[in-house]
C-alpha cells in the first residue's frame, strides 16, 4: 500500500547567533499510512516541532525529502500546530468555517457543518461565543473543529490536547481515533504524554533528545497477538522512552 506521505533521511540543523549549527533533526525515516494514527513520542525540546514543521511543508530541510500526494497545504491536509490561535473578532462558529468559506462553501452550508463539528468536540453551545469568553483548553476543543471540519486525509497534530484535563483528554483522543477509521486518514500526533500516546497510537515511534533520531518503533494493538497489547503497554513504553533518552544525553 503506498503511504499516504513518506519521509526520507530527514535532517535539519538552525544557525546560532554565534555562527555556530545546532542539529534539531538527524536522518528521520517515517511513512504514514492511510487509517493509522502515528505518536512521535518523546522530551520537550528533542526536534519534534520542527520535524512536524517540515512535514507540514512550513520548515525546509536541509536533507532528505518529503513525499505525499496530498497538497500542503490544501483541502485534504489538515495541520494543528502549537502557534494556532482563534481570531478574536470572530464568533466560534465563524472561526470554525475560516477555512471552508475560504474553499468557497456557501455561508449556510458551512455554518450548519460547523454546528455538527462543534457538536463532535462538545462545544455547539458556544457557537456564538467569542474566543475571549473561553477558557483555554475549550479554546483547544475548537482548534481541533475547525481542523477536522476539513474531513482532511492527511492530519498532523502537534500536541493538541496539551491543555485538556484527563477526561477531555480522553474524550477527544477516542473523537481523533474514530475519524482516522472512518475517514481512512493518516493521522500523526506529537505528544509527551505516554498514557495518550498508548490510548491514541497504532505505532509509537520514540524518539532521542535533540538531535531528534528514530530511537524505536512499537507496535500497539487492541489485540495481543498483533504488537503490543494496549492495555499493557504503558510500563513497556515508558521503559523504551527512558532508553531513548539516555540514548542521545
Amino acid at each position: 500500500m503506498t503511504p499516504l506521505l513518506q519521509a526520507k533521511n530527514i535532517s535539519k540543523q538552525f544557525r546560532l547567533s554565534d555562527g555556530k549549527t545546532l542539529s534539531v533533526v538527524d536522518t528521520i525515516d517515517l511513512a504514514l499510512q492511510g487509517g493509522e494514527i502515528v505518536c512521535l513520542l518523546g522530551a520537550s525540546g528533542s526536534g519534534k516541532t520542527t520535524l512536524m514543521r517540515i512535514l507540514s511543508g512550513v520548515e525546509t530541510a536541509d536533507h532528505g525529502s518529503v513525499q505525499s500526494d496530498i497538497a500542503c497545504p490544501g483541502a485534504q491536509f489538515g495541520y494543528l500546530s502549537q502557534s494556532d490561535r482563534l481570531l478574536p473578532w470572530r464568533t466560534i462558529a465563524d472561526n470554525v468555517t475560516l477555512g471552508l468559506e475560504l474553499l468557497g462553501r456557501g455561508k449556510s452550508a458551512a455554518r450548519q457543518e460547523a454546528l455538527s463539528a462543534l457538536r463532535q468536540v462538545g462545544m455547539e453551545a458556544f457557537a456564538d461565543s467569542y474566543p475571549s469568553q473561553l477558557s483555554g483548553g475549550m479554546q483547544q476543543r475548537i482548534l481541533l473543529a475547525r481542523t477536522l471540519v476539513l474531513k482532511p486525509r492527511l492530519l498532523l497534530m502537534d500536541e493538541p490536547m496539551s491543555s485538556l484535563d484527563v477526561l477531555a483528554r480522553r474524550e477527544l483522543a477516542s473523537l481523533v481515533k474514530d475519524y482516522t477509521r472512518q475517514q481512512q486518514a493518516a493521522t500523526l500526533v506529537v505528544t509527551h504524554s505516554v498514557e495518550e500516546a498508548c490510548f491514541l497510537a497504532d505505532r509509537i515511534l520514540l524518539v532521542t533528545r535533540s538531535p531528534a533520531k528514530l530511537y524505536k518503533e512499537i507496535r500497539i494493538s487492541d489485540d495481543k497477538n498483533n504488537g503490543l497489547f494496549r492495555g499493557e503497554a504503558m510500563d513497556t513504553v515508558m521503559h523504551e522512552l527512558w532508553s531513548a533518552l539516555g540514548a542521545a544525553a
